[in-house]
């Protein structure tokens, strides 16, 4: 029961994230590009990120010295994460954060495969119905979608803001993206 409670709480944090970091491009008619929005999330994570550090691991790194620091290692980690939060916030931009947490649950398919194959990590019945579960989620998700853009092209009306949750920039251009024949689950596997 703990790790559904850890393993929720995550995706609400992660959601919450994105959802802000979206607020923070695209609000009040101010619109960042990803390297903007990188200079001013970045202060607030290394101080959310250092009180644990400080609290946690710190005093366990002082009183042992069982591990090393090596700087290629922290170079490489470091312009890793650069990196990767550089496609978040482009993707985000692009889309929206509803289109990065879906294309978050296809990254952790991805790992989990990989894990599977390299590493022969044990997955139960209960993961694979997990897995399935959400996939099933990704593929209605993917159905709305096409059908609210199938439904704006055709001129039937746009769909109600109560019956679209989501709806967003990224959700108008995937309507505009079916009308030359590409839906938003190719724009998710171009971003990726």
């Amino acid at each position: 029961m703990i790790g559904v409670v850890q393993q929720l709480s995550a995706l609400v944090f992660e959601a919450t994230r994105l959802m802000l970091v979206q607020v923070l491009m695209n609000s009040q008619g101010y619109t960042l590009n990803p390297i903007q929005s990188l200079y001013y999330v970045s202060p607030a994570c290394l101080l959310c990120l250092a009180i644990p550090f400080l609290v946690l691991e710190f005093p366990i790194m002082r009183s042992t010295d069982t591990w090393t620091l090596r700087p290629g290692v922290m170079v490489a980690n470091a312009a890793t994460a650069f990196c990767l939060n550089l496609a978040v916030f482009l993707l985000i931009g692009k889309t929206s954060a509803l289109t990065m947490n879906i294309a978050g649950v296809i990254k952790d398919w991805m790992l989990i495969w990989m894990s599977m194959r390299m590493f022969t990590a044990p997955v139960t019945a209960l993961n694979l119905l997990g897995y399935t579960v959400a996939f099933l989620g990704v593929c209605f998700y993917n159905y709305m979608k096409l059908n609210a853009a199938k439904a704006a092209k055709t001129g039937k009306g746009a769909p109600s803001s109560a019956g679209a949750a989501g709806t967003s920039k990224g959700d108008e251009e995937a309507a505009r993206g079916a009308e030359d024949g590409a839906g938003d689950s190719e724009a998710e596997s171009k971003a990726q």
